[in-house]
Parts: C-alpha cells; sequence; structure tokens
C-alpha cells in the first residue's frame, strides 16, 4: 500500500504540472503538512479513478464531464451506480481512515448535532458578498445523527477563498448559503455548463471530490 501511495503522489505530480495554479499551493499551504497529504492522495485517487474509468475519452474535460453526467441528484444512488466503475477499495479504505484519523473528514461532513458545537475558525461569511442572505431550516426537518455537509468546515471555507472560477465559486456560495444542500447538487451546474469549468483545474476537481467522490470512496472501500 505504501508502494502504491508512492505511486499516486507521482502522478498527483505529474498531473499538476500541466496546470501550474498557485492558488492549489496556497491551498495546501492552509491545510499543513498532514492533512496536504491526504488532499494530494486524494486528488491522485480521483484522477486514476477517472482515468480507468473514462480512459477512453480524448481529454480530462470530457472525461469528468461524463463522470459528472453519471451521476444522479440522490447521494443514495451512487452505490448502485458505483457497480459499474472500477475502484481500488484497498486504497479507498485507506484514504478514508487517513481522513477520520486527522480529523479532516469532520471539516466536510459531520453529524447535525456535532455541526451545533464546531468551532468555527475561519468563518466563510467574511468572503461572501455584502447581499449574501442566510438560508434558514427548520431545526425539526433534519435529525441530529444525519451526516450533513459541514458548510462551516474549514474545506469549504478554503476551496472558496483560493478558487479564481467564478461559476465553481457559485457552487460553493450555494453550499454555505443553502447549508444542508444534498451532495452532489451542484454538480448539475458543472454537467450542464462544462465547458465554463475547467476540469484540469486541480481546486475544481477538489469541488467534485468533496460532493461526491469521499461518498463514493467510502460506499465503495
Amino acid at each position: 500500500m505504501a508502494m502504491k501511495f508512492y505511486l499516486l503522489l507521482i502522478l498527483y505530480s505529474t498531473s499538476c504540472n500541466f496546470y501550474n495554479n498557485n492558488n492549489i499551493t496556497k491551498f495546501y499551504e492552509f491545510f499543513g503538512t498532514e492533512k496536504t497529504e491526504i488532499l494530494k492522495l486524494t486528488l491522485a485517487s480521483f484522477d486514476e479513478f477517472i482515468l480507468k474509468n473514462y480512459g477512453h475519452l480524448e481529454s480530462k474535460q470530457e472525461q469528468v464531464k461524463a463522470f459528472l453526467l453519471d451521476l444522479d441528484e440522490s447521494i443514495e444512488e451512487i452505490k448502485s451506480k458505483g457497480k459499474k466503475w472500477i475502484f481500488d477499495k484497498d486504497l479507498n479504505r485507506e484514504i478514508i481512515k487517513r481522513y477520520e484519523d486527522s480529523g479532516l473528514l469532520k471539516e466536510i461532513y459531520i453529524s447535525k448535532g456535532e455541526l451545533k458545537d464546531y468551532y468555527v475558525k475561519y468563518d466563510m461569511k467574511t468572503l461572501l458578498p455584502s447581499d449574501f442572505v442566510e438560508t434558514v431550516f427548520p431545526e425539526s426537518e433534519i435529525d441530529n445523527n444525519e451526516i450533513v455537509p459541514n458548510y462551516k468546515g474549514q474545506f469549504l471555507y478554503a476551496l472558496y477563498k483560493f478558487s479564481t472560477n467564478k461559476y465553481a465559486k457559485k457552487s460553493l456560495y450555494l453550499c454555505y448559503s443553502i447549508k444542508y444542500l444534498t451532495p452532489g447538487l451542484v454538480l448539475n451546474f458543472a454537467a450542464d455548463e462544462s465547458d465554463l469549468y475547467d476540469f484540469s483545474d486541480p481546486l475544481i476537481r477538489f469541488l467534485i471530490i468533496k460532493e461526491v467522490y469521499i461518498k463514493i470512496m467510502q460506499q465503495n472501500k
């Protein structure tokens, strides 16, 4: 498994050579050394997954678009859809374990009960337009044990802060403003308007990873 991680990091380094974006460096610096290694492995894992399953298409843009079009709005459907995909389940299991052990997973997904007491170190509201309107949900709609996107988390904050694509920022804005937005729903925009998203940008691929790929790894390990 250690050799697999090493090879994935080589794959990551190679893919990023084609997209020299100073913002991805700042994104990694924000998280520090340990979490950066996990994030790099996740990005490399996603790129390998895309290549194995959609490599018959000519470009990364076409490959990622095809993946997004294969997704259903409902995250519950991903497990059944995943039956036709090729996975490295041992790798998925190890990466998810690293997310859990490092605390990084709770920066992305967290139970509703834990979210109430979550300490906000970086408030994304400080980055939002002055006309931002918060969406309020009735407390009874979501059970405290239900796992929900952590709209207060550092991952969403960092993606919004360091992303430069205005359409990606629009999707991230929705993730924050609607709070309990169904994971993957914002990716409908990326699939329908793929020409507006540059999928060679690692930060846009991290948006996809946040929305669905982590769930896919969890359900196929």
